[in-house]
């Protein structure tokens, strides 16, 4: 007679609550994390994009406590209109993609001359529209509760800007000395910003303390070549910024 195990109640109730939270507790699965991973493009070429607007759909992942986000452009596709990127529903995107969260970054537009970009992740359909992935942010949970401007978030990606003699650009100096280029303005807070009014912003901003806004015309082409991590803030007005390789 094989003798009879007794499992008691409070360990059956201990496994079925572990089984129900997991889901919650992972998050989201690592089939998501990889529908993100981004692969070397062959014979990449510059894009001249200075002036030129464009869109972002922002998808968010979390395994554990690790987050990352897909980022998706209309960049090289068919730029989406400003009226039909605010139809663009990020609460369905969300469910569609089996995201934590979905955020929408646009309408904006660049002030970098060239782009070259050397990885890309799969093409999407999103609302009907075909969108690129050129890079991927690295998150915190700080960083996630923490959307103030000027926090430092990591991008990953391999990129080479450049910024043509003659030209503007548009800095942020911290108080360490290290200078952020901007790479794109939004029209998220002015729905009305032009490029020629970024030689007077500075006093629309809320600069942290020791912190300056300049405006230089370049003297010779400027290359800021980022082999795997980029690191990009906002200002009050969400633009954005690249922080200028050491």
């Amino acid at each position: 007679m094989q003798p009879q195990i007794i499992i008691p109640a409070a360990v059956v109730l201990l496994v079925v609550v572990v089984v129900l939270l997991y889901p919650a507790i992972r998050g989201n699965t690592k089939e998501h994390f990889a529908s993100i991973d981004q692969k070397d493009i062959p014979n990449p070429q510059p894009k001249r994009l200075r002036g030129e607007a464009y869109h972002e759909i922002i998808v968010l992942y979390r395994y554990f406590t690790q987050i990352k986000a897909g980022v998706y452009s209309d960049t090289g596709e068919q730029l989406i209109s400003d009226d039909d990127f605010a139809r663009m529903n990020a609460e369905d995107i969300r469910k569609e993609f089996g995201a934590m969260a979905v955020l929408k970054n646009g309408p904006r537009f660049y002030v970098v001359d060239e782009i070259t970009g050397y990885r890309m992740g799969a093409d999407r359909i999103i609302s009907g529209h075909k969108m690129k992935q050129p890079g991927v942010l690295n998150l915190s949970f700080e960083l996630l509760l923490n959307r103030s401007p000027y926090a430092v978030k990591a991008v990953n990606r391999k990129t080479s800007f450049v910024f043509h003699k003659g030209e503007k650009v548009y800095e942020l100096v911290n108080p360490q000395n290290e200078v952020f280029t901007m790479q794109a303005a939004s029209r998220m807070v002015d729905n009305s910003l032009a490029i020629g009014d970024l030689d007077n912003l500075a006093p629309r901003l809320k600069l942290p303390e020791g912190w300056k806004y300049r405006v230089r015309v370049l003297e010779a082409d400027a290359r800021y070549d980022v082999a795997d991590t980029a690191y990009v803030i906002q200002d009050d007005l969400q633009n954005t910024y690249q922080k200028n390789p050491d």
